[in-house]
């Protein structure tokens, strides 16, 4: 292989994990918690190893929450901040023609992943935005678990269910008008997603 493209190869899978890491730390700051550079890159090598070596990358975000959370990032912070990386679904919206290539029964795994996602992102906003709406939803679970005696102590994880919603909405709301924050954060998010992509270019140019 060609060395000059084979090293950028390896530049660019370093900027995949650094720009994620550095978007992080962003974020991380603007909540009032001192993290480094060098901090956001084990978050950013967290979410990348783990990814790799669990079954559809699940691993990866609660291993860099575990990590911000053990740097004493609040967990409901650590998720507002991970929940920003959604550049994954916009590739798979805007290359939507792609799924042509697969087979039937992987077009139908393909878009139950995409419901359960769109399900999952409604549930999020919900939890941000319209709290009293899930609040209200959760309730009728915990009320249904009770009567059939799934679970005890309803009112233990109602208080807890409270506690939990208004961390979510306090970060939220700190992050409401901050237009500039957000774009910066996109930003980084995208070069993130370009450095990823490049990784396979600049191996394919080395060969």
């Amino acid at each position: 292989a060609n060395k000059g493209w084979l090293f950028m190869s390896f530049v660019c899978t370093f900027g995949f994990i650094w720009f994620e890491g550095f978007a992080l730390v962003r974020m991380a700051r603007h909540f009032g918690y001192k993290t480094s550079a060098i901090d956001g890159t084990v978050y950013g090598g967290a979410d990348v190893y783990f990814s790799a070596i669990t079954p559809s990358a699940s691993g990866g975000q609660p291993a860099s929450a575990y990590f911000m959370i053990r740097d004493g990032i609040p967990g409901y912070a650590a998720t507002v901040a991970l929940s920003l990386l959604t550049i994954g679904l916009l590739c798979m919206i805007f290359k939507y023609p792609l799924l042509k290539n697969f087979s039937g029964i992987s077009r139908i795994f393909i878009c139950l992943g995409i419901v359960v996602l769109i399900f999952l992102a409604l549930v999020f906003y919900m939890l941000l935005r319209k709290g009293s709406i899930l609040y209200s939803i959760c309730d009728s679970l915990i009320r249904l678990f009770e009567k059939i005696h799934i679970i005890r102590h309803g009112d233990r994880l109602r208080i807890k269910l409270k506690n939990t919603m208004k961390e979510y909405q306090e970060c939220s709301n700190s992050i409401t008008g901050q237009t500039g924050l957000l774009i910066e954060i996109f930003f980084w998010n995208i070069m993130q997603r370009v450095s990823q992509l490049l990784v396979s270019f600049m191996i394919f140019m080395a060969v």
